[in-house]
């Protein structure tokens, strides 16, 4: 993408308020492709790292969703924390 920032650049100068790109164009755009070979290399490096993203995503949800639940609770002593 970064190797299209003037092709995007001229669409971007010709909108009026955001720029604007039709279907012609975009097809029009030349794009390189990597072999095969790269692109499975690529998926064997991200795919992990994709991976533990998405479940630090869904761990913070349910964190975010386990707070939200407790703090009113903790905060009207509702619930009590027992000291060690």
């Amino acid at each position: 993408m970064h190797l299209l920032e003037d092709e995007f650049n001229r669409f971007e100068a010709e909108g009026t308020v955001f720029g604007s790109i039709n279907k012609a164009d975009f097809q029009a755009l030349k794009v390189k492709i990597p072999p095969p070979e790269k692109i499975l290399k690529f998926e064997e490096i991200c795919y992990p790292i994709d991976q533990q993203i998405e479940n630090n995503e869904k761990q913070s949800r349910t964190l975010a969703a386990l707070r939200d639940a407790l703090l009113p609770r903790l905060m009207s002593g509702e619930v009590r924390v027992r000291r060690k």
